[in-house]
């Protein structure tokens, strides 16, 4: 059996030019698969590429190193070789890597992933609805999901978990609370909002989430989110044997009732 081949790469530290980190990596044996995402935040938003093998390695930290620039007009993605790391956390997995992509407008810019000499091309079409990756080829890679959609402004979305149907009438009244509070109806297109998706115009039910019955919710919300985390915390203090509640904000809140019945 051949032993796999590994070079050493030295790349120089962003922080100060006299100080350089060596790795030791094996060249890719894999197409790499590419996911977009943003992450929210307050009071910005982050864009991100998720690269990671479509091959499992032995140690789940097997890490893919990257380089990455950015013009006003052109993104390129260039990836070196895939890190073995020297402790290895033993479970079958992919290498990964993330790519942050800051201040990204709304516009169209080339964008280019270079995986040893392929070079695919294509476009990174981003607008305030969406982000759409339009390739001219795909070299040695492969697009999770071409378009990401956009979560709006004022909206929330969430999910409660019980394990009796006897308690829907509970659950019911805890959604009706924030439909007082002020949270609305609101029609979404179908699609990847990277933390729900929507299908059929509906929120998709998650998958696996540990209880018999879940009601999932999104709904457009302009008023003050600290009202739905008191609500949430409410319920969840005088109720949490019967459900679980989680919340969700477009500004990155996290309204946790397993966390905030303990406050």
């Amino acid at each position: 059996m051949k032993k796999p081949l590994f070079l050493l790469i030295t790349f120089l530290s962003s922080i100060s030019c006299e100080k350089t980190t060596n790795y030791e990596y094996q060249l890719i044996d894999a197409d790499i698969v590419i996911r977009m995402s943003e992450e929210l935040g307050n009071p910005t938003r982050s864009f991100k590429l998720g690269l990671q093998t479509d091959k499992a390695y032995p140690c789940i930290n097997y890490a893919l190193l990257t380089s990455s620039t950015m013009t006003t007009e052109k993104i390129s993605v260039e990836v070196f070789g895939i890190n073995a790391p020297k402790v290895c956390l033993t479970a079958l997995g992919p290498a990964c890597s993330v790519v942050p992509v800051a201040n990204t407008q709304n516009k169209t810019y080339d964008i280019e992933f270079k995986i040893g000499t392929n070079i695919s091309t294509g476009k990174l079409i981003c607008t305030s609805n969406e982000f759409k990756l339009q390739m001219n080829d795909q070299l040695q890679i492969k697009i999770n999901g071409p378009v990401l959609k956009r979560v709006p402004v004022n909206t929330i979305w969430g999910t409660v978990g019980y394990h009796n149907s006897t308690s829907i009438d509970k659950v019911n009244e805890f959604i009706n609370s924030i439909k007082s509070a002020g949270a609305s109806e609101v029609t979404l297109e179908d699609g990847n909002y990277n933390y729900f998706e929507i299908e059929n115009g509906k929120i998709k039910e998650p998958i696996n989430s540990g209880y018999w019955f879940t009601k999932t919710f999104v709904y457009k919300f302009s008023g003050d989110k600290n009202l739905i985390k008191s609500i949430v915390k409410d319920y969840s203090q005088n109720f949490g044997d019967l459900m679980s509640i989680s919340v969700y904000g477009d500004m990155g809140e996290e309204f946790l009732g397993w966390i905030l019945k303990n406050e």
